[in-house]
Parts: structure tokens; C-alpha cells; sequence
């Protein structure tokens, strides 16, 4: 089994781009830059398998002073947290149960299970099929920090056959770069500054059919992952009533 680090390059549209084309099984984990207090950063898995097969396993390692897995719940009798997480691409095809968990600080595990085995199958070809969210804590140094497929004791990276066997991709990482915020938060128009003028894009924006800011985060002004009548509220708060200073964005997963 090979482990390779992957150059993700992302396009402008906050979207992942792919890994390199491959006839080959693959389990691949594909990333985006962050900065150092954002929140919902997205990490998505990526596989492609030859065969039709029946579910899968892939664990991923990282660094948890640089990635906070966002947790959706957490099964205090047997001590595990399970992750937030969305179907996405060809995890749609999948009819079984699909479970992501962390254990161990600094570790995940996504598990696609079918109700019986053999029963549910995901045809072959390639693409994402779950994305899982994380943060990034306000403490976090800029620099790049490698996120690693990694095999456990008891957990290995593999695909499960109709028949009941096991299949060992090929595991692609990726480097998470962590950067200096691309955007000024409220600063809806890029001007540079957070003003009047932002409080017309916003309602602009809104209501008159305006365009959207890039990032869109940057409209996110009071940093509910949404964009409505609350950040315009809040930036003239801030603007004429010395109310709190515009937070960090997270409306995006990804930049």
C-alpha cells in the first residue's frame, strides 16, 4: 500500500479540485486552505474503485493543535465522538449506513456499512463521497501541515467486496495550508475597509439582485455561516453604534 501527498489546487469558485486521474483503487482526502480562526473548513474523501464493492473504511491522521474535527454528537457509554458530515457525489448511490467517528485525539474514520452485507453496493467509478467538516483554531501557525491516511490497529483503509473480501487502495494525503484570512470580515464590497459602502452591497446584494462578494465569507459579518438582514443589522451596529467588530465568515467551506 502507498501513501502519496497531493498538490490540491483550488479553483475560485471554492470548489476541490480533483486529485490525479486514476485507473487505480484510491482513497484520497482532498483539503483547502484555512486560517487561523475560522470554523467549517470542509475536507472531503475521495475514491475510486475498479470494482463494484460493498462499503469501505478510511482513516485519516492530522494534527489536532491545527484541525478541530466539528462534532456532532457524542456517545458518552463507549466514549465516541461522531463528526458532522454530508453525503456528497457518489456517496448519494450508497443505500447502507454511513458512520464518521473519531476515537483518538488527531484521528477520524469514515465508514460506509452496508445493512446487509453484499446488499448495498457503490458501483465503480470515482469521485467524493462525504465531506466532513473542521475548524481552525485561533492559535494555529501559519505553514503547511500534512493530513495522512494512515492505517490503525484495528482500523485499516480498505474497500469491502460483494463477496466478502477486502480490496487495499492506494492512499493520497494532502498538505493543509494554514494562511493570513484572504479577506477583511464584513468587508462585503473588497474595498479594504469596513463602511457604509458594505452596508449598501449587502442590501444591494439582498435584496436588488446584486452580486455576491468573493469570498462570500467576507459578507458573513456576524459569522452565523449565513448571509441575510441580521449581518446588515450588525454592520451598522458596529458602524454607528460602536457595536462589536465583524467576525470571521464561514458560509464557504472552502477558498
Amino acid at each position: 500500500m502507498s501513501v502519496a501527498i497531493a498538490t490540491i489546487t483550488l479553483a475560485a469558485a471554492a470548489t476541490f479540485a480533483q486529485p490525479p486521474v486514476s485507473e487505480e483503487d484510491t482513497i484520497a482526502f482532498l483539503g483547502m486552505n484555512g486560517s487561523p480562526g475560522e470554523s467549517r473548513k470542509c475536507l472531503e474523501v475521495y475514491v475510486a474503485n475498479s470494482v463494484e464493492i460493498a462499503g469501505l473504511m478510511a482513516r485519516l491522521e492530522f494534527d489536532p493543535s491545527v484541525l478541530m474535527p466539528v462534532v456532532d454528537h457524542i456517545d458518552t457509554s463507549f466514549g465516541t465522538v461522531y463528526l458532522e458530515y454530508e453525503i456528497v457525489g457518489r456517496g448519494e448511490d450508497f443505500t447502507g449506513t454511513v458512520i464518521a467517528r473519531s476515537n483518538d485525539s488527531g484521528v477520524f474514520v469514515v465508514v460506509f456499512l452496508p445493512d446487509i452485507w453484499g446488499q448495498a453496493k457503490l458501483p465503480a467509478g470515482s469521485g467524493p463521497i462525504i465531506r466532513v467538516y473542521f475548524d481552525v483554531p485561533s492559535t494555529t501557525l501559519l505553514g503547511g501541515n500534512l493530513v495522512v491516511p494512515a492505517d490503525g490497529e484495528y482500523e485499516t483503509n480498505n474497500f469491502g467486496t460483494p463477496g466478502g473480501g477486502s480490496i487495499f487502495p492506494t492512499l493520497v494525503g494532502f498538505d493543509f495550508n494554514v494562511v493570513t484570512l484572504p479577506y477583511v470580515p464584513g468587508d462585503a464590497d473588497n474595498s479594504g475597509d469596513v463602511d457604509l459602502s458594505d452596508i449598501n452591497f449587502l442590501v444591494n446584494h439582498l435584496f436588488l439582485n446584486g452580486h455576491a462578494s468573493s469570498p462570500r465569507n467576507s459578507s458573513d459579518a456576524n459569522g452565523d455561516c449565513s448571509i441575510n438582514i441580521a449581518d446588515i443589522t450588525y454592520l451598522v451596529e458596529y458602524i454607528f453604534q460602536s457595536g462589536a467588530v465583524p467576525e470571521i465568515g464561514c458560509v464557504e467551506c472552502s477558498y
